[in-house]
């Protein structure tokens, strides 16, 4: 990985583009008479950015190692300004940001969780696709229960089609099977259910991290 990373680094870099930088942030300091801090922070976004580009151009490089260097920087800039007392409302707000990617980041290498990746994942159209189908079903369920044979006749759909999208509402929750039947459950269906399923999801997803407090 070593070799790839100085190949990205030698053809993103430069002395020239280093000495264009310092003179940038020189700049900012005598002419625009800018505070240390906020030059600082100028930098670290700069760093930040050219960080990211270059470890873009790395092939197989491990983006949890990444993201746990990345989260840093907010946590650094965030440090800075609540220092200065700048700004102290995005300053802690930084810290926090910072602070969640780095415990979130932690928690992935310690659990072997890969962003993004999952057994259960399935391709974006396929996604669409399915959901399509799931809004026949259901608009279907509404006239009241069905069989599997009933539902794939109605919809004009073969019945394995429909079994996928039955499938998806069950583990959504929002249909059931009852005696051959599929119920749909309505309590589950408009737009308060999708607030609260997805303010559930979301929520459950910022404390994750936080189980790396929780004894096992």
């Amino acid at each position: 990985m070593t070799r790839p990373l100085r190949i990205a680094v030698r053809d993103r870099l430069s002395l020239r583009s280093g000495l264009y930088a310092v003179g940038l942030l020189v700049l900012f300091r005598v002419v625009f008479e800018m505070a240390w801090e906020t030059v600082g922070v100028l930098a670290a976004i700069a760093l930040f950015t050219e960080s990211f580009d270059v470890a873009s151009a790395v092939p197989d490089l491990d983006e949890r190692y990444l993201l746990f260097v990345f989260s840093l920087f907010p946590i650094g800039i965030g440090a800075v300004l609540l220092r200065t007392g700048d700004d102290p409302v995005l300053g802690g707000a930084a810290v926090a940001t910072g602070g969640w990617l780095l415990l979130d980041t932690v928690y992935n290498l310690r659990t072997g969780h890969h962003p993004g990746s999952s057994d259960e994942d399935i391709k974006a159209t396929d996604a669409m696709l399915l959901m399509q189908v799931g809004n026949l079903v259901a608009d279907e369920l509404q006239d009241g229960p069905k069989t599997v044979p009933e539902l794939a006749a109605a919809c004009d759909m073969t019945e394995s089609r429909v079994r996928d999208a039955l499938a998806f509402h069950e583990r959504a929750g929002t249909a059931y099977e009852d005696d051959g039947e599929w119920h749909l459950d309505d309590s589950k269906i408009g737009p308060w259910a999708f607030v609260r399923d997805n303010a559930i999801r979301i929520g459950g997803r910022l404390v994750r991290p936080f189980r790396l407090f929780v004894p096992s």
